[in-house]
């Protein structure tokens, strides 16, 4: 992951971030997901209008925090990232 101008991690094209969701947050602007990867907090935002932002709403909004996800992101126009948690690979 790259950090990004605020302080946000952003994932490059065909990488993935591996760990146990700590918090899905709906903002005005944005979707931010935060995931602990050991002992370590790594959040990632995407605009709350985009495809990426619903995917994440859509794929998390059962998923426990704690549970282990992953968050892999392409270069697919229709499927920018998949998410993989306990319940299999959504986008």
């Amino acid at each position: 992951m790259f950090p990004s101008r605020n302080g946000k991690e952003k994932l490059a094209r065909w990488q993935e971030v591996i760990g146990r969701l700590n918090e899905l947050k709906k903002k005005e602007s944005t979707v931010e997901v935060s995931i602990e990867i050991g002992g370590d907090i790594s959040t990632i935002e995407f605009p709350r209008d985009s495809t990426e932002a619903n995917i994440l709403l859509e794929a998390l909004r059962d998923v426990d925090e704690g549970q282990k996800i992953g968050i892999l992101r392409t270069d697919l126009p229709n499927r920018p990232i998949v998410i993989r948690s306990k319940g299999g690979c959504k986008s």
